[in-house]
């Protein structure tokens, strides 16, 4: 909330943040907050 809050006073429209897929607990968490899942990065081994 607070990170919010200075966000806010430095005039920014959004917050973002990172999540891992597996971590179902801290995407709960954050949704509860209002946060909502807004792409879904994927990545491929080249070695």
């Amino acid at each position: 909330e607070a990170a919010e809050q200075w966000a806010r006073n430095k005039s920014a429209a959004t917050a973002e943040l990172t999540v891992m897929e597996f971590n179902e607990g801290a995407i709960s968490f954050y949704q509860h907050f209002g946060y909502k899942a807004t792409s879904r990065k994927m990545r491929k081994s080249l070695e």
